[in-house]
């Protein structure tokens, strides 16, 4: 399994629940410009002079694309790891911290989650800056924190990492290896800032 949960420091395996809503396969969301282009303009596309019927020509035949699917297949063909991506030096904190204490660690480092070790160096839970809001500063971080926390090998596929964030409603995962030690923490900012620099064509922005 893919996903796996920590309670009281112990790491176990968990069914990876389904998604409530299917996402289309990329085979079946593909857009046809020509169409969007003769809806915006209003016109239909240029026709075949000689046999006057619209150009037969796809995308697929255009340079353009042809040009962006080489690029993509570059780019994608070596398969990236959370550990490749994430953030390190992992920022943490201990139970008995207060919540002021964390909300000063997360303001200096501008992080949103703060996974919590015990004095042994175990995760035994996860907190973030929505669950400190509304709390009193003086109160100990374990007992607001969340104390089954999800987690992931870092050597999983970020294909499948922000898959188990959307399925869970998360917006972070915190990485451990094979000796179930944690090594950093992946988020939706690490997943976007990697398409972001790893998307073709990017300087047309």
């Amino acid at each position: 399994m893919s996903l796996m949960i920590s309670r009281n420091g112990i790491i176990q395996e968990v069914t990876r629940k389904s998604l409530t809503k299917k996402v289309t396969p990329p085979d079946d969301n593909r857009v046809q410009f020509e169409d969007v282009l003769e809806k915006e303009s209003g016109q239909q596309m240029p026709f075949n002079k000689e046999k006057g019927h619209p150009k037969k020509e796809t995308l697929a035949e255009s340079k353009g694309l042809k040009s962006y699917q080489k690029q993509s297949t570059q780019i994608h063909s070596k398969l990236v790891h959370a550990r490749d991506i994430c953030s390190r030096p992992i920022i943490t904190a201990k139970p008995q911290d207060t919540i002021q204490m964390a909300l000063e660690k997360m303001q200096k480092y501008k992080i949103h989650h703060l996974p919590l070790l015990d004095e042994a160096g175990t995760l035994v839970g996860i907190i973030s800056d929505r669950d400190l809001l509304g709390k009193r500063t003086h109160e100990r971080l374990d007992k607001v924190a969340t104390k089954e926390v999800l987690v992931v090998k870092d050597s999983l596929e970020i294909k499948m990492v922000a898959r188990l964030m959307l399925e869970n409603h998360i917006s972070a995962l915190p990485l451990i290896n094979e000796e179930e030690e944690l090594t950093g923490m992946i988020t939706k900012s690490n997943l976007l800032e990697y398409i972001m620099k790893s998307t073709p064509f990017d300087r047309h922005i």
